[in-house]
């Protein structure tokens, strides 16, 4: 029998109904361990046991499925949680499997300047836990489609998958179906770790010739620095504080505000990760003390995301992110090593050149039966796929008629300009 987190309640196996408050309140409350729980308690305490259960055993899940941050609104983004689990059809004391699937209204944009919200989910962290094979997968597929299918929502979506995964696999399989619509969504983006080689991480370096890795170690010693790690709660303040002066810097937080936030959110978001020890920022600071680089990063379950890096524009010849990746590099082998490092979805040129494995992943929108947002999704889709082309079309016009240098220039010039201002 399945177990849902709504917005209203959480349906235990018996049937009994409790508030969202009260189930987000007892896992914050309850200790972290996955010991036994006791088979007759059928409650949240249990359930958040075996959930820890699961999410100890599952290699590539992340710390956004631990259900102190899975079961809170604030660390969703505002979105109402959701939480669907299946017991074993064998032992119904054993969780065989749970996702966390919070509902929002997501804006799909149909027409340049025409936009529509449609009510959904979407699965955090692109995992369900316990799902090994596809049958697991299926099972929440079908629970998924039952949700759309009795007017809980539009839509489920499915971000950041691995091709070739169960989930991926099971996902398109519905495609041969007439129960739901599978659209991709957005676009397949590649995705680089590091693998670091077991009980030797040293041996990382062995990728690069010594001719490379000598040139990384130069271009460190020439640029006087400082490497912090923040990896305390009572860290917190000082790093967003430093790590946000550099942020408003940078182009994409003139051009699209994106970065690190000194506020609230993502302070008590830094302390839910400090409180289970997965908080682990550094800053790269000139001789001086001045704040010239930094990433916020966290390491769960033996792996490390690189999650927001950013640096200060002024410093470009000194090569600050390069240096910031070799001495976090050095320090997450010598304190507390993981096993992976994730550099997350994007083609850039220093994952490429730091990365030792590749995935592909993307995304997959499944979409309910129905015209309005059959429409809805489609139009969105084919939008985001002519947008595309027609960038891609003027970046090839621009590159062959070599203007495309003097143009990023005026890009880098009227950013600064803006920010000056």
């Amino acid at each position: 029998m399945s177990v849902q987190t709504s917005p209203i309640s959480l349906i235990s196996r018996d049937g009994a109904r409790s508030p969202v408050g009260t189930l987000a309140a007892t896992f914050a409350g309850a200790a972290d361990t996955a010991a036994t729980a006791d088979p007759g308690d059928t409650g949240a305490s249990d359930l958040r046991a075996q959930w820890l259960q699961l999410l100890a055993r599952d290699r590539r899940a992340t710390v956004h499925l631990h259900p102190n941050l899975a079961t809170n609104a604030e660390s969703l983004g505002g979105h109402e949680p959701c939480v669907y689990s299946r017991w074993s059809a064998d032992d119904e004391r054993t969780l065989a499997s749970l996702a966390v699937a919070p509902i929002t209204r997501k804006p799909f944009r149909m027409l340049p300047g025409l936009t529509k919200r449609l009510r959904g989910q979407w699965l955090v962290g692109g995992r369900v836990l316990g799902a090994d094979d596809q049958t697991e997968c299926r099972e929440f597929l079908r629970w998924s489609i039952a949700q759309m299918n009795g007017g809980r929502g539009d839509f489920m979506l499915l971000e950041d998958i691995a091709i070739g995964e169960p989930l991926w696999e099971a996902a398109q399989a519905l495609r041969t179906t007439r129960e739901i619509t599978v659209l991709e969504h957005l676009r397949r983006e590649p995705r680089w770790w590091i693998d670091f080689p077991a009980g030797t991480p040293k041996n990382y370096w062995d990728k690069f010739s010594k001719k490379t890795a000598s040139n990384f170690r130069r271009r460190a010693r020439k640029f006087e620095h400082k490497l912090v790690r923040y990896d305390r709660a009572d860290q917190i303040d000082e790093f967003l504080k430093q790590a946000h002066d550099v942020t408003t810097k940078s182009w994409q937080w003139i051009q699209l505000r994106r970065g690190v936030h000194n506020d609230d959110r993502e302070r008590r978001f830094l302390r839910l990760l400090a409180e289970h020890d997965a908080m682990r920022c550094y800053m790269l600071t000139s001789k001086d003390g001045q704040p010239i680089a930094f990433l916020l990063g966290y390491q769960w379950n033996g792996c490390y995301v690189y999650d927001k890096p950013g640096f200060d524009p002024a410093f470009t010849n000194e090569s600050p992110g390069t240096v910031l990746l070799v001495k976090l590099i050095d320090d997450l082998i010598d304190h507390r090593p993981p096993r992976t490092l994730d550099f997350g979805p994007g083609l850039h040129e220093y994952k490429e050149t730091f990365g030792n494995r590749q995935t592909l992943n993307g995304s997959l929108l499944l979409v309910r039966k129905a015209m309005r947002p059959g429409i809805v999704a489609r139009l969105d889709r084919w939008n985001y796929v002519a947008r595309n082309a027609a960038n891609r079309m003027a970046h090839r016009a621009l590159a062959v008629s070599g203007l495309l240098p003097l143009v990023r220039r005026m890009r880098k010039k009227s950013l600064k300009a803006n920010h000056d201002s």
